[in-house]
This record gives C-alpha cells, structure tokens and sequence, in this order.
C-alpha cells in the first residue's frame, strides 16, 4: 500500500495542477524512456513522466535513476527532486514459492542533469501505428458496426459507433471490450455504473483510451466535448483517488494488459 500511495500522490499533484496525465497530450514522438537501458516506459510510468514533463517543461524524453546517473559520469543539478516510477520484482519466499511485490525507483529528467550527453549513443526509434492496423491486429475483436449510439454490448459481443472513424471515441470501447469474459475477464466490468467498481472499471477504459489513442498521436484532450468539463472532471476523480490509493495503479495495469492484448495479443 505504501508504494500505491507514494505514485498515487503524484498523480493528484498533477490533477491539482491541472494536468491529467491519461487525458492531455502525451510525447508520442518521443516517448519517455530510460536513458541508460533504452526501455520504453508502460502504462502508469508513461503517464506519470508524461505528466511532470508537462509540470516541469521537461524538454527530453529521456530518465535515469541516480546510480545511473554516475555510472555514467554525470550528476544530478542542486536541489532537483525526483519522480518515483513502479515496477514489480520477483522475490521468493522462505518456502521457496515465488510472488511478486511492487516497489519504485527514482528517475531524474535528463533536463535535471549535467556532464552526459542530450542524445544516447544508440537511439531507439519510435513509430507510430496506424489506427487500422490497431483495429486490424486485434484478434477475436468484437464486431463493430455504425449506430445511432456509441456502447459495447458485452452480451453480443459488439460495439456500436457513430463514427467508426473518431478512433479516440473508438478506442474507449476497444478498451471496455478487452473486459469480456472470452478475453481478459476483468470482473470489474459485469457491473452497472451504480456499483463501486464500476468506477476502476471506467478509470481502465480512460486510461486504456489515453494510451491506445497516443500509439496513433492522438489524445482524449482533442475531444471538444471533454474540454469544456475538463474542471467537473478533475473534481470528480480528485477524491476518489485520494480515498483510493490503489485504483490508479489498478486501473493502469488492467489497461495495460488491454493494450497489449489490442495490438499484440498477448496481455502480459
């Protein structure tokens, strides 16, 4: 719990500074990477150094932790502070059984840092996908087809849109999809939206739906729609995500395992 509650705080740092890190914008062309190993950051560590370089006007795509930093000859700048990213490791218990346990490193922007080079010496190239190979790669996809509303029906196993072509519209019920029984089984999503976890189901989606939608350069914060309630917003999941430290990194994972699932097959 203490490491849901030390990322959870930043993200309300972030929504109290008006950034929503699964809504606004992310850095697709060049999304935020370690410096030192070339990983891609996922899901919730995407969105959270996505959302401080917004805070911060962090210029460069690229992190590192601070062994990092002075194996490779560089030093973190006076009174710069860091951004916890999670992850989980291995461990094995005394009965030889493994599990996993959730713990953090702390990243510095490279803008944070003086003595290393501002480009690695083996860039890793980023390309963005193309909205109907998404739609394309997605194996046993549910059908979709053009209404008069936009929902999936999990019953029938079909989505109904307005326009098949709004991709972020789409993608919200490409997301919500991924729940069905026949896929990733979310639990969450076989309740109605007058029971409590309905509200990490929806969080999944929206999270899901920010991250499917950078993959083509898009973002939920170009809906015009979401711009005029994008205070309402804020102050609705606010309190919720105080009161519930875990249901960020909850969702995240969920809509991770989505995307993946989406554009790979795979949900690991």
């Amino acid at each position: 719990m203490r490491v849901f509650k030390l990322v959870n705080d930043q993200f309300l740092t972030l929504l109290e500074n008006n950034i929503i890190p699964w809504k606004d914008p992310l850095k697709i062309q060049a999304p935020c990477q370690n410096y030192f190993s070339k990983h891609v950051y996922q899901g919730i560590n995407q969105l959270v150094l996505n959302g401080f370089s917004a805070l911060k006007g962090f210029k460069s795509p690229y992190f590192l932790t601070f062994d990092q930093c002075s194996t490779l000859g560089g030093r973190v700048r006076s009174k710069e502070t860091h951004i916890k990213i999670a992850y989980y490791k291995k461990k094995v218990r005394k009965d030889g059984s493994e599990y996993t346990d959730l713990q953090y490193h702390k990243v510095f922007n490279l803008d944070q840092i003086e003595g290393i080079p501002k480009t690695p010496r083996q860039k890793k190239s980023f390309n963005l996908y193309k909205e109907k190979n998404i739609i394309d790669n997605y194996i046993n996809k549910p059908n979709i087809i053009k209404g008069d509303d936009d929902f999936y029906c999990p019953i029938d196993d079909f989505i109904e849109v307005r326009d098949p072509t709004d991709f972020i519209n789409l993608s919200y019920y490409l997301i919500k999809s991924t729940g069905h029984v026949k896929r990733l089984n979310r639990i969450a999503s076989n309740y109605e939206d007058d029971h409590p976890l309905w509200l990490l189901e929806e969080l999944t989606c929206q999270v899901g739906q920010g991250l499917l939608s950078a993959l083509v350069g898009l973002s939920p914060m170009q809906d015009s729609v979401f711009k005029k309630d994008r205070e309402t917003y804020i102050k609705t999941w606010l309190p919720l995500l105080k009161e519930n430290p875990s249901m960020l990194i909850n969702a995240s994972s969920f809509a991770r395992r989505a995307v993946g699932l989406i554009i790979t097959g795979e949900s690991k």
